[in-house]
Order: C-alpha cells, then sequence, then structure tokens
C-alpha cells in the first residue's frame, strides 16, 4: 500500500513500507512517518515502477560483471557493490523520488551500502540526477552494521520535522536548493562540478562531498552554507566552497559561490586554508 505524508509544502511518498522496515533503524524512521501526521493514498508524478525501472537500467548500465561500479563521494574509493534490493521510494514534490537502494560489497557480503538516487522527472520522464551513499557499513562488537553517514542527507530531515508552516526557510530547503544547482551545473552523475578559480586563473573540476551544516542566515543578505568538495582522483585535497541563496519568484536559487578555503599542504598533510574571513556579521543558524 502507498501512503503519503504531508507536511510544510513537501509531501513524501513511501512504497513498499514493509521493505523499509526491513532493519530496526529504518523501521523506527518509519515510525516516525506516522507521528502526528495525517495520511492518505497518493499518485506519484512519475508512477512507482517507472522510477524504480530507471534506477535499475541505471544500475545494470553501470555494472561490470554483474557488480555496480561506484566512486565513493566522500574517500574517492572505487567501490565495486552487488545488487541487493529497491527498499523504498520516497517522493517529495516538486524534487522528485529518491529511491534507497541496499547493495552488498562484492565478496564481502557481511557489508552492506545504501545509496539514495534522486530521480527528477524531464520531460515526461524519469531522470536520475544524483547519487548519494545515505548508509555504510561500520564493524560494531565484531559485527558489520549499517551506520548513517553524517551530515544525513537532506531529504531524510522533513521525515523528522513537525507539519506545518513556517515563515522561516528550513535549514534543508537550503541544501536542497544548493543541491540542485550543483547536480544542474553537473549534467548527470557522473559530472563534475566545475568553478572558476579567480586567484589560480584556473578552472576546477570539483565532487561534492558534503553539504555542511549549520546552515546560515544574514539578514538583508540571504541564506549561506559551507560545503566540501575535492578534485577529481584527489580525495586528501578539500575545497571549501560558500553557497550563497536567495528567494527569487517564490523559489531559492543559488545566488553566489565562493571559495572560502582552499587545500594547502602543512607538515605532510593537507589542510584547508582560509581565503578570506567574515568580519562584523551576526549570522542566525537555522533549524
Amino acid at each position: 500500500m502507498d501512503f503519503v505524508r504531508k507536511s510544510h509544502k513537501t509531501q513524501s511518498t513511501i512504497f513498499g513500507l514493509s521493505g523499509l522496515a526491513s532493519s530496526w533503524g529504518t523501521a523506527f524512521l518509519a515510525c516516525l512517518l506516522f507521528v502526528g501526521s495525517s495520511f492518505e493514498p497518493t499518485r506519484a508524478l512519475v508512477p512507482a515502477e517507472e522510477v524504480k525501472k530507471t534506477v535499475e537500467r541505471y544500475i545494470q548500465s553501470r555494472s561490470k560483471n554483474g557488480s555496480f561500479l561506484y566512486r565513493d563521494e566522500k574517500t574517492g574509493d572505487r567501490l565495486l557493490l552487488d545488487f541487493v534490493g529497491v527498499q523504498g521510494i520516497r517522493g517529495m514534490p516538486p524534487y522528485g523520488d529518491f529511491v534507497d537502494v541496499e547493495f552488498a560489497v562484492h565478496k564481502e557480503p557481511q557489508k552492506h551500502y545504501r545509496l539514495n538516487f534522486w530521480v527528477e522527472e524531464k520531460d515526461g520522464k524519469p531522470k536520475i540526477v544524483d547519487i548519494r551513499i545515505y548508509k555504510e557499513p561500520a564493524e560494531r562488537g565484531g559485527q558489520w552494521v549499517e551506520v548513517t553517514r553524517q551530515p544525513l542527507l537532506w531529504w531524510w530531515v522533513p521525515v523528522t520535522e513537525h507539519p506545518g508552516e513556517r515563515e522561516e526557510k528550513r535549514a534543508w530547503e537550503i541544501k536542497a536548493a544548493i543541491h540542485q544547482y550543483i547536480a544542474g551545473q553537473k549534467g548527470s552523475p557522473e559530472g563534475t562540478f566545475r568553478i572558476h578559480d579567480p586567484k589560480s586563473g584556473k578552472d576546477l573540476e570539483l565532487e561534492l562531498v558534503a553539504i555542511h551544516d549549520p546552515v546560515r542566515k544574514l539578514p538583508g543578505k540571504g541564506y549561506f552554507a559551507c560545503t566540501d568538495f575535492h578534485p577529481v582522483g584527489e580525495p586528501e585535497k578539500l575545497y571549501d566552497l560558500d553557497f550563497w541563496v536567495a528567494p527569487k519568484d517564490h523559489r531559492l536559487e543559488v545566488t553566489e559561490v565562493r571559495i572560502h578555503k582552499e587545500p594547502v599542504l602543512e607538515n605532510g598533510r593537507w589542510i584547508q586554508k582560509p581565503r578570506f574571513e567574515y568580519r562584523g556579521i551576526q549570522p542566525i543558524e537555522l533549524p
């Protein structure tokens, strides 16, 4: 059965809830969906089965000898993953659908990853916008378990919030606008984010690691958040990019991107060195 949760201006749709509750963590998350919310059947903009098939076809197209090839956005490691199954699909108009897929590490079936595939409707057809690691394997007490990678992906945050309208934007909405901008610049999950570095005069090709908390607001200047990127194939070198976001025509848009910190080699290790500082301003942290 399909259920929908209406919160603020966003609907969150869960398909195959019994599949989502395959672990205690996701079972708890499913319980959160029901607390203090009203539910009713709904029809997704793109049928759930079409979204599911789109993700499965993509996985098959990027597989070698039956294993899915994926580069860890944080560590840069190339992962060889065996498909286990689609655990659930969350519809979040107007952002699209988020497909939670479970994989096992090839030849190490005790280690599991959960990858989330972001799917949007393009010209009436579902298209994969981006892929991020939601959960990763970690050893606890001699056993391998799935742990949620931090910071939490922004599309999971509305699940834990109380429904209702707010005049102020939420942090996850700012993150969503930034991620949409980055994904649009990349063009595909395999693409890179390009930015011109005015200091070096070079065009950098970067991969997103994370959009960080907290997200802040500067009165009269808009919202901003810090992000980590690394050059392709060089995960040890981290750039800190600041994204500025402002409301425009009833939506949020990225208005400026600046390189705040650059990777510098000091004493044999890479650190982030600031290029500028924010002084004399009092930012407000968003919930």
